[in-house]
């Protein structure tokens, strides 16, 4: 339940305060006084948005007092009880140019509920009342002159519009889904089975037991090897050490042998 809403330089409102009571409250007032800016401001500081600001219809700063004098902000308080009858105050704060620039959600007793931030406090609020914007403008709220939209509307329309307001519409879309899903894993399992039936028939899939042997025993024959290069890998260092040896020895052989045959032609 809605106790008390506190308006500041908003729309027509330059300082207004309502408290209201158990039962049905009625605003009375002549045309342009302000009666649907309170409902949008109950909307806003519930959920940081009205349905002209969502539809695209004005902006926020159009939620800002113009007249006489342009203000630069403007500021709601919203106090209400839980289903559980705890009670809350959220306030938002909304600058020119700026849009929602403050918001926060305290208790009864003043602590605060959490951060600052308009998106958060929007979740605490959808938490704490279990009602979203998009249930609350269904089937709760609705604007200035919408109430006969919905009788104007033609019977195949209103039937559409109902299973929107009832979110059967979710439904229908979860099973048009289940349906193209469930059609692709058909396409799929007779896909695998093709491949199954090809694979059976294959004659190299026979030979794949005594393949796996061949691979364990190159496996087994490759650690060998390994082991085997390890121990003599001392000796062929030594090897050629010694093959560096030689090859200077044949090099010494090579130029005496030049120099013997040089003396013998002398």
């Amino acid at each position: 339940m809605i106790t008390e809403v506190r308006l500041r330089n908003w729309k027509s409102h330059d300082e207004t305060e309502l408290e209201l009571g158990a039962g049905t409250n009625v605003l009375v007032g002549i045309m342009g006084s302000g009666k649907s800016a309170v409902l949008d401001a109950v909307t806003y500081g519930l959920f940081g948005t009205v349905p002209a600001v969502k539809n695209r219809k004005i902006t926020l700063d159009d939620l800002i007092k113009k007249r006489p004098v342009e203000e630069e902000k403007a500021e709601v308080e919203l106090w209400f009880t839980t289903p559980d009858e705890e009670e809350y105050k959220v306030k938002r704060v909304l600058e020119r140019g700026k849009g929602t620039t403050y918001a926060e959600l305290r208790r009864r007793d003043g602590s605060l509920l959490n951060k600052p931030k308009s998106t958060e406090v929007t979740e605490d609020v959808t938490s704490l009342l279990q009602i979203d914007y998009d249930f609350f403008e269904r089937m709760i709220y609705a604007e200035q002159n919408q109430l006969d939209q919905f009788l104007m509307l033609e019977p195949r329309k209103r039937r559409e519009r109902v299973d929107e307001i009832l979110k059967i519409n979710k439904f229908e879309n979860a099973r048009k889904n289940a349906t193209t899903l469930i059609n692709r894993l058909k396409d799929r399992k007779k896909d695998r089975r093709k491949d199954l039936k090809e694979l059976e028939e294959d004659e190299e899939i026979e030979e794949l037991p005594s393949l796996k042997k061949e691979l364990k025993e190159t496996k087994k024959e490759k650690k060998e090897i390994k082991r085997n290069k390890k121990d003599i890998e001392p000796k062929i260092k030594k090897n050629k050490e010694k093959i560096k040896k030689f090859e200077k020895i044949k090099e010494k052989i090579e130029k005496l042998s030049r120099k013997i045959e040089s003396i013998k032609g002398e």
